[in-house]
């Protein structure tokens, strides 16, 4: 058992770069089709746009922009090493954690079609993903900063 939750957190980081892409996908693919429908705001007048909606507020089923790109920018941090991708991994935490709590508001005002309710679904699982591994990509790198590494014989500072 210790082995499986050791290959777990192994790819840990891999994994939360996959949940990250998969969201950021879900988000374009939701947008898209949010955009064609016409699907305004939920708390937007009817008449507007959904190009513009999804602009300034996001659509029924879809982030805005900002928060799009911000969550592109956390994604490519995360790649990075050390610090910045720690940086990374931090800002996807939040940012998943915020489309967690938008995804719940949007279920109530998304139309209760097929498609919107399965992109709805999507979404949640993916930013419960990208939550997780994110978590489990911090606790390792955690546990390898505190890891003692064995001295090789010869390599003390004085010989």
């Amino acid at each position: 058992m210790q082995a499986t939750i050791l290959k777990i957190l192994v790819n840990a980081w891999k994994l939360l770069l996959l949940a990250a892409l998969l969201a950021l996908l879900n988000m374009l693919f939701s947008t898209g089709l949010a955009i064609q429908a016409n699907l305004p705001t939920g708390g937007g007048s009817p008449m507007r746009a959904a190009l513009w909606s999804w602009l300034t507020n996001g659509t029924s089923i879809s982030p805005e922009t900002g928060f799009l790109l911000i969550f592109a920018l956390f994604t490519f941090l995360a790649t990075r090493p050390k610090r910045v991708g720690t940086a990374g991994v931090f800002g996807l935490l939040l940012m998943a954690a915020v489309e967690i709590i938008f995804t719940a508001g949007d279920v109530a005002v998304a139309p209760p079609d097929v498609i919107s309710v399965l992109v709805t679904i999507i979404r949640f699982v993916a930013a419960a993903l990208v939550l997780l591994f994110g978590i489990l990509t911090l606790v390792q790198s955690r546990r390898l900063r505190r890891q003692v590494v064995p001295s090789l014989p010869g390599s003390r500072p004085g010989a």
